[in-house]
């Protein structure tokens, strides 16, 4: 579960490439603030195997409130 921010992070890292074939992780949640269209993009490019899925709520309580299970097309 990572915040957009840390998100995008994350994709800057190497070993996301060893990754791509989804064996490994199967899901990232993304919440806390917006998610950019061109991080999610750039998620589906680099993992396309893998669910991302962003969740919004009050920003005065640490809940999720929403979810939408990003698709790429």
């Amino acid at each position: 579960h990572f915040i957009p921010a840390m998100l995008n992070s994350f994709l800057d890292q190497a070993e996301i490439a060893t990754l791509s074939d989804g064996t490994s992780l199967k899901r990232v949640f993304a919440g806390g603030e917006p998610l950019a269209p061109r991080v999610a993009a750039r998620f589906a490019s680099l993992l396309p195997e893998v669910s991302l899925i962003h969740g919004y709520g009050p920003t005065e309580a640490t809940v999720d409130a929403a979810f939408y299970v990003f698709d790429p097309e």
